[in-house]
């Protein structure tokens, strides 16, 4: 299965959000591919190389296994108070993560409220936790 793993470790060390990378490409459908393990072009994986200054391996890499469907994930029940407190542990307070996400600061807020989420949101935060997808959907998953 071919990952982005490496590609949050590439931004971390040159301090850019993936709000920075996604403003440089210009293309929404590029978050989702990102955070669901789908495929990239060869361009935009091009492109990426040019703009972090980069290797191919900084960016992908193929690991051993079937890729993961995190499907059962829909209308899911997320425990937020596990979430707030990775945010926390990665040094961030609620209102930048919202806007490092590319939300509103309200609306996190309003999903914390309704306490329902969906696959994009999990697809995002463990994105931007540097987790994987299936792993934090399980662990903040409310019982």
């Amino acid at each position: 299965m071919i990952n982005y793993k490496p590609l949050r470790n590439t931004l971390s060390h040159r301090n850019i959000t993936l709000e920075q990378l996604m403003a440089e490409f210009n293309d929404y459908s590029l978050r989702a591919r990102l955070n669901g393990n789908k495929p990239i072009t060869f361009s935009t994986l091009e492109k990426m190389c040019k703009f972090l200054n980069c290797k191919v391996e900084d960016i992908i890499m193929y690991e051993e296994g079937e890729s993961k469907s995190i499907s059962w994930i829909r209308g899911y029940i997320v425990d937020w108070p596990k979430v707030f407190d990775m945010i926390q542990k990665k040094g961030k307070k609620l209102n930048s993560a919202s806007k490092d996400l590319g939300y509103k600061p309200s609306y996190l807020y309003n999903i914390v409220k309704g306490k329902i989420t969906s696959r994009k949101v999990v697809h995002k935060l463990a994105f931007y936790l540097d987790c994987d997808v299936e792993v934090f959907a399980k662990e903040v998953r409310r019982n």
